[in-house]
């Protein structure tokens, strides 16, 4: 065996994490069995398939099974994590995928096991696999299994549209949307700490058209509009400094002058060279597009 491929294992207080192996491929079967209700509310069930991840083990593909140092019933599988898609180069990253198992769901053992996990992928070669970044995906509607990702210190990043194809939940096999969670080496692994969004903030005159253009922009950008039709300037400021992925404010510019709006921004706690200030926006979707791009390069850099 080489050393990209040298079992893995990490150690903690309750449980084990290490490398798949044949000796697995029993107790396995019967931990999923076990869990199968639960687990086909969002997933084929495959009491089977840890043959087939054996098989799979290569440097872009590993499988770590979560061990419990006191079983309880017929197996001691808490968990099994699959780390997969590992891109090396600038990149450094890979993705996991995992199932915890009754009758240790709940316990808190799993999350001490990918916690492990976690470690495992950020230790440097050939003790670990030398990740810069971890990805998960969860279906939005699993709330537990994206509660846990935060819960070991993941931050959301962002909602995919059609994602996987996936059958569960009573329902056919169909393109799901997802959520995407991540963390990185070196960033404490933090209960629940704030997901730290980007933020945006453009800043237009109202013109002669009704909202129609800010609305597209505030909609291309995924953040708030605020606008001086609908309530106070004060009040803009005011909202605009407690939303973390900041707005496209819309001014009426023949009542709030620039230094007032440089005012309005100190306020709220935007530096003026974050901001994009634009006159009157353009009405087409391709010059809607462009601002949005243009604030996006401008806030986030």
């Amino acid at each position: 065996m080489t050393d990209e491929m040298r079992p893995l294992r990490q150690d903690g207080d309750r449980v084990w994490v290490a490398s798949v192996h044949e000796a697995d491929v029993a107790p396995y079967g019967r931990a999923v069995e076990l869990s199968a209700p639960r687990i086909r509310e969002w997933n084929r069930v495959h009491p089977s398939d840890l043959i087939g991840q054996l098989s799979r083990q290569s440097e872009v593909h590993r499988t770590l099974v979560v061990h419990a140092r006191r079983p309880v019933g017929d197996h001691a599988i808490v968990g099994v994590v699959n780390v997969f898609n590992i891109v090396r180069g600038a990149f450094q990253s890979g993705t996991i995928g995992y199932n915890s198992f009754d009758p240790y769901t709940g316990t808190g053992l799993f999350a001490e096991g990918l916690r492990l996990v976690l470690a495992l992928a950020f230790t440097a070669e050939p003790d670990g696999l030398g990740l810069h970044r971890i990805e998960a995906n969860v279906q939005p509607a699993n709330v537990r299994s994206a509660g846990l990702l935060r819960s070991i210190g993941f931050r959301r990043e962002r909602h995919v549209r059609h994602m996987l194809f996936l059958e569960g939940g009573g329902r056919q096999a169909s393109w799901r949307d997802h959520d995407s969670y991540a963390i990185t080496a070196g960033e404490p692994p933090t209960p629940h700490r704030p997901n730290e969004h980007p933020r945006v903030v453009v800043v237009a005159g109202t013109g002669a058209r009704r909202p129609g253009p800010a609305g597209a922009l505030a909609d291309e950008l995924g953040v708030p509009l605020l606008s001086s039709r609908i309530i106070s300037v004060d009040l803009i400021w005011q909202v605009l400094a407690t939303s973390p992925p900041g707005a496209v404010v819309e001014l009426d510019p023949d009542a709030v002058g620039r230094d007032a709006v440089l005012d309005g921004l100190h306020r709220a706690d935007v530096p003026v060279e974050r901001a994009l200030l634009v006159g009157e926006l353009p009405s087409d979707p391709s010059g809607i597009t462009r601002v949005a791009l243009q604030a996006r390069a401008i806030g986030l850099g």
